[in-house]
């Protein structure tokens, strides 16, 4: 009997996603800049905007840039600290990272995945291009606070976070993306103060 032909072989099986987690925890010590453009909408008019984010060996810097000013959020060994410049002036306030993050919800956020990424429950979305950048996409339940779209690269670089609170959608998306930080772009503008009242 002639011998049978030899079946096709079978094509490999489909590699599971990482869980957000996974990829989250290999991210501590990654060295990045993003600059995200800022969408926000459901609020009485539509607000947009840039941010910046620096990220170096667990040291952080947030500019965030809207149309009625700019501000610099730095999260280094130091301290945290809020800078804000006007009239040419540039002044640093050293306060508690939970105040001085407050009006930028989502750097917050992407803080607390980090620190944290086990206590958050999150389901794999498949990927998406951003910023030339394949992301693996999420969707994470943050406790009392509903649901957030997140997309990372393979190595943890946030690429996209979209919250909704209140019916007021804010969507960060990236734009540009570098992976070199230098000791200048961490360094304080300004001599640092204290709020009045402060320990």
């Amino acid at each position: 009997l002639p011998a049978s032909p030899p079946l096709p072989a079978s094509p490999p099986p489909p590699a599971s996603p990482p869980p957000l987690s996974v990829i989250l925890a290999g991210a501590k010590n990654l060295t990045f800049r993003v600059t995200f453009r800022i969408t926000v909408t459901g609020g009485p008019t539509g607000v947009t905007g840039t941010q910046t984010w620096y990220v170096r060996s667990g040291a952080s810097r947030f500019d965030f840039t809207f149309a009625q000013g700019s501000a610099s959020v730095y999260a280094i060994p130091e301290g945290t600290y809020l800078c804000t410049s006007a009239g040419g002036q540039t002044v640093c306030v050293a306060m508690p990272a939970a105040a001085a993050l407050q009006g930028n919800s989502s750097a917050a956020f992407d803080l607390q995945l980090r620190e944290r990424p086990d206590q958050f429950s999150s389901t794999y979305q498949g990927t998406r291009q951003v910023a030339g950048q394949t992301a693996q996409c999420y969707s994470v339940v943050v406790p009392s606070a509903g649901t957030s779209r997140t997309c990372y690269t393979s190595t943890g670089i946030p690429l996209l976070i979209e919250s909704t609170a209140l019916n007021i959608t804010t969507t960060l998306e990236a734009t540009e993306l570098g992976t070199t930080v230098s000791d200048a772009d961490l360094k304080l503008p300004a001599a640092p103060m204290k709020l009045p009242g402060a320990p």
